[in-house]
């Protein structure tokens, strides 16, 4: 799972990240018939995801954001010009929060590849998130707000949250969990669960191989490893 740390590497995993959000996208649309992918050089398709996609362009402020907190200038120059990027990002963020209804705090850690599916009212807190994970609208990811509990959830990799759902509090959800839609989760899922309801109860194993597709996922080790622990093969 690729993560932003800081130091030299911090520019390069923040592109790593934002290139595999947009390859998601690109892939996304192709799936839709909508032209090439970024494999076989389509510019013009990169482009299009970026201008019609409102998720992807909050995440991609989310990522630019995220790369600025982690930063650690040491020169007069570099804090000023972090100060610049913090500037530029609150501004950016807001736009898109208000032209899409999608806040991603710039203090989550969230894996490469994310999608948003569609935009209206997504709020993304302080949370933890792995890879190639689907998010859709009208979802609430973040602190449960009851008095002295700060913990966010930590969200594994291939997950689909459908609309509506809410997810609070310092709970764990394991790898290619499906929440489904209005669900109100409140308490640790386990890999592979399908919860949905209120309050969210788990009602099989069968995972999210079905909703979370992304380039390679056949080939990808980690999810060919989960199918087979569902299959019961491992």
């Amino acid at each position: 799972m690729l993560r932003l740390q800081r130091g030299p590497s911090l520019r390069a995993g923040a592109v790593a990240a934002a290139r595999a959000d947009i390859a998601r996208y690109v892939h996304m649309l192709r799936l839709d018939g909508m032209g090439e992918g970024v494999a076989d050089g389509g510019r013009s398709e990169v482009l299009r995801a970026i201008v019609v996609c409102p998720g992807l362009q909050a995440t991609l402020v989310y990522r630019f954001g995220r790369a600025v907190v982690l930063s650690e200038p040491r020169t007069e120059t570099g804090q000023a010009l972090r100060m610049a990027g913090r500037l530029a990002h609150f501004a950016l963020s807001r736009l898109t929060e208000m032209t899409s209804g999608i806040r991603i705090n710039e203090h989550a850690d969230i894996g490469p590849g994310l999608h948003i599916a569609h935009h209206g009212t997504t709020i993304i807190g302080a949370v933890t998130m792995g890879s190639n994970c689907n998010l859709t609208h009208g979802i609430t990811l973040g602190r449960s707000g009851r008095r002295g509990e700060k913990a966010a959830p930590r969200v594994g990799d291939r997950v689909w949250i459908g609309p509506g759902a809410v997810v609070t509090g310092g709970i764990a959800i394991g790898d290619d969990v499906v929440i489904g839609a209005n669900a109100v989760v409140t308490r640790s899922l386990e890999d592979r669960a399908v919860a949905y309801g209120i309050p969210a109860r788990v009602h099989s194993g069968r995972g999210s191989f079905d909703q979370v597709v992304y380039p390679g996922c056949d080939e990808d080790p980690a999810r060919l490893e989960s199918l087979a622990k569902r299959s019961g093969t491992v």
